[in-house]
C-alpha cells in the first residue's frame, strides 16, 4: 500500500525523533541516543483532511501531537518495521510490538 506515515530517528539531527506524513517531516521534542532502547508509541486516527490525529510518545512522554493532519479516512492497512531504502541500511532490534485497532463506533 501507500505509505501513510513514517516514524524515525535521524543520526544527523541531534538524535531527534521525527515523524513524516502528508509530504512533510516534523521534528518532535524527543531524543533517542544511538544504541539505546526507547519505548515508542504511535497513535494515529484517520478522520479526513486536516482532521486526523498523529501522536508520538517516547518512554511515556508525549513528544509530538497534531490534530490537523490530512491522512484520509481509509485507516492504517499495513504496518512496516524498518526502512526499505537500500542506501540507509541499519540494524534494528524490536521487542514487544503491539498493533491495536479499536472497535468501530
Amino acid at each position: 500500500g501507500t505509505r501513510l506515515l513514517s516514524l524515525y530517528r535521524q543520526n544527523q539531527s541531534g538524535n531527534k525523533v521525527q515523524v513524516g506524513y502528508g509530504g512533510g517531516n516534523f521534528i518532535t521534542t524527543g531524543t533517542l541516543a544511538l544504541n539505546t532502547w526507547g519505548h515508542l508509541e504511535l497513535h494515529v486516527i484517520t478522520s479526513g483532511a486536516s482532521t486526523s490525529t498523529v501522536e508520538v510518545l517516547l518512554n511515556g512522554t508525549q513528544v509530538y501531537r497534531s490534530t490537523t493532519a490530512s491522512l484520509g479516512t481509509s485507516g492504517v492497512l499495513t504496518v512496516q518495521i524498518g526502512n526499505e531504502t537500500k542506501a540507509q541500511a541499519f540494524t534494528l532490534a524490536a521487542d514487544n510490538i503491539t498493533v491495536w485497532v479499536p472497535a468501530g463506533p
